[in-house]
Protein backbone atom coordinates (compact mmCIF):
# COMPACT_ATOMS: atom_id res chain seq x y z
CA UNK A 1 0.00 0.00 0.00
CA UNK A 2 0.98 3.26 -0.67
CA UNK A 3 1.16 6.55 1.73
CA UNK A 4 -2.25 7.93 1.45
CA UNK A 5 -2.33 11.68 0.08
CA UNK A 6 -5.12 13.74 1.90
CA UNK A 7 -7.51 15.24 -1.43
CA UNK A 8 -6.33 12.40 -3.73
CA UNK A 9 -6.48 8.72 -1.90
CA UNK A 10 -7.92 10.07 1.52
CA UNK A 11 -10.26 12.68 3.07
CA UNK A 12 -8.49 11.85 6.72
CA UNK A 13 -5.65 9.26 7.72
CA UNK A 14 -5.55 7.49 10.55
CA UNK A 15 -2.74 5.06 12.27
CA UNK A 16 -1.38 4.97 8.49
CA UNK A 17 -4.52 3.88 6.97
CA UNK A 18 -6.57 6.20 4.55
CA UNK A 19 -10.27 6.86 5.38
CA UNK A 20 -13.22 8.92 3.60
CA UNK A 21 -15.87 10.73 5.27
CA UNK A 22 -19.50 11.01 6.03
CA UNK A 23 -20.59 14.33 4.32
CA UNK A 24 -21.75 16.42 7.24
CA UNK A 25 -20.64 13.96 10.00
CA UNK A 26 -17.29 15.58 10.54
CA UNK A 27 -16.62 17.82 13.40
CA UNK A 28 -13.70 19.61 15.37
CA UNK A 29 -13.70 21.49 18.48
CA UNK A 30 -11.56 21.99 21.88
CA UNK A 31 -14.01 22.06 24.46
CA UNK A 32 -13.62 24.19 27.97
CA UNK A 33 -12.67 22.72 30.81
CA UNK A 34 -14.55 23.99 34.20
CA UNK A 35 -16.44 23.21 37.16
CA UNK A 36 -19.74 24.96 38.45
CA UNK A 37 -20.68 24.17 42.14
CA UNK A 38 -23.50 25.35 43.98
CA UNK A 39 -23.07 27.50 46.75
CA UNK A 40 -24.58 27.63 50.53
CA UNK A 41 -26.66 30.94 48.57
CA UNK A 42 -28.51 29.04 45.67
CA UNK A 43 -25.65 30.97 43.30
CA UNK A 44 -23.25 29.01 41.49
CA UNK A 45 -19.23 29.25 41.45
CA UNK A 46 -17.83 28.54 38.29
CA UNK A 47 -14.32 27.99 37.84
CA UNK A 48 -12.79 28.16 34.12
CA UNK A 49 -9.36 26.54 33.83
CA UNK A 50 -9.17 27.26 29.97
CA UNK A 51 -8.88 25.00 27.17
CA UNK A 52 -9.04 20.93 27.05
CA UNK A 53 -7.48 19.01 24.47
CA UNK A 54 -8.79 19.03 21.05
CA UNK A 55 -11.61 16.58 19.86
CA UNK A 56 -12.31 14.92 16.57
CA UNK A 57 -15.64 13.95 15.67
CA UNK A 58 -17.03 11.76 12.27
CA UNK A 59 -18.61 8.88 10.84
CA UNK A 60 -16.25 6.73 8.61
CA UNK A 61 -17.43 5.35 5.49
CA UNK A 62 -16.84 1.79 5.71
CA UNK A 63 -18.21 0.41 2.31
CA UNK A 64 -17.33 -1.50 -0.91
CA UNK A 65 -16.56 -0.53 -4.21
CA UNK A 66 -15.60 3.36 -2.65
CA UNK A 67 -13.22 5.43 -4.94
CA UNK A 68 -10.74 7.91 -4.93
CA UNK A 69 -11.28 11.56 -6.29
CA UNK A 70 -9.77 10.29 -9.69
CA UNK A 71 -12.05 7.16 -9.77
CA UNK A 72 -9.62 4.60 -9.36
CA UNK A 73 -11.15 1.95 -7.02
CA UNK A 74 -9.20 2.44 -3.32
CA UNK A 75 -8.88 -0.94 -3.00
CA UNK A 76 -10.51 -1.95 -0.01
CA UNK A 77 -13.59 -3.47 1.22
CA UNK A 78 -16.35 -2.32 3.47
CA UNK A 79 -14.96 -5.07 5.98
CA UNK A 80 -11.63 -4.21 5.79
CA UNK A 81 -12.20 -0.50 6.60
CA UNK A 82 -14.13 -1.69 9.71
CA UNK A 83 -11.52 -4.20 10.43
CA UNK A 84 -8.62 -1.79 10.31
CA UNK A 85 -10.59 0.70 12.36
CA UNK A 86 -11.38 -1.99 14.92
CA UNK A 87 -7.59 -3.21 15.16
CA UNK A 88 -6.35 0.68 15.59
CA UNK A 89 -9.31 1.17 18.34
CA UNK A 90 -8.10 -1.77 20.19
CA UNK A 91 -4.66 -0.78 21.12
CA UNK A 92 -4.32 -0.41 24.41
CA UNK A 93 -2.61 3.01 26.09
CA UNK A 94 -1.70 4.46 22.49
CA UNK A 95 -0.84 6.93 20.62
CA UNK A 96 -1.69 7.23 16.71
CA UNK A 97 -0.86 9.63 14.10
CA UNK A 98 -4.25 11.21 12.52
CA UNK A 99 -3.48 13.52 9.48
CA UNK A 100 -6.73 15.77 9.48
CA UNK A 101 -8.38 16.75 5.99
CA UNK A 102 -5.91 19.92 6.40
CA UNK A 103 -2.78 17.34 6.02
CA UNK A 104 -1.98 18.65 9.45
CA UNK A 105 -0.59 16.22 11.90
CA UNK A 106 -1.70 15.30 15.08
CA UNK A 107 -0.75 12.59 18.16
CA UNK A 108 -4.39 11.20 19.03
CA UNK A 109 -5.71 8.68 21.54
CA UNK A 110 -8.52 6.57 20.04
CA UNK A 111 -11.49 7.32 22.38
CA UNK A 112 -14.73 5.57 20.89
CA UNK A 113 -15.92 3.83 18.31
CA UNK A 114 -19.14 2.49 16.95
CA UNK A 115 -20.38 0.79 14.23
CA UNK A 116 -23.67 0.63 13.24
CA UNK A 117 -25.63 -0.34 9.90
CA UNK A 118 -27.36 2.42 7.99
CA UNK A 119 -29.60 0.15 6.16
CA UNK A 120 -29.92 -3.44 6.75
CA UNK A 121 -31.17 -4.28 3.24
CA UNK A 122 -27.90 -3.04 1.79
CA UNK A 123 -25.49 -5.74 3.71
CA UNK A 124 -27.33 -8.14 1.20
CA UNK A 125 -25.14 -6.81 -1.49
CA UNK A 126 -22.17 -6.56 1.32
CA UNK A 127 -20.81 -5.48 4.55
CA UNK A 128 -21.76 -2.02 4.84
CA UNK A 129 -20.64 0.18 7.60
CA UNK A 130 -20.84 3.91 9.35
CA UNK A 131 -18.09 4.03 11.70
CA UNK A 132 -18.74 6.51 14.41
CA UNK A 133 -14.38 7.98 15.84
CA UNK A 134 -13.58 10.16 18.42
CA UNK A 135 -10.35 11.00 18.92
CA UNK A 136 -8.79 13.05 21.60
CA UNK A 137 -5.35 15.12 21.35
CA UNK A 138 -2.96 12.81 23.36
Amino acid sequence: MSAPVIGSTAQVVLDSYPYWILPGSYQHFTPRLRKATPRMDGNEAYVDFGLGRKVWKFTILALNDLSNYDGTPTGFTGQEYHDTLYGSYARVNTVLVFVDADSSTHNVRFDHLAAHVPDVQTQLTGVCYHMDVELVEA
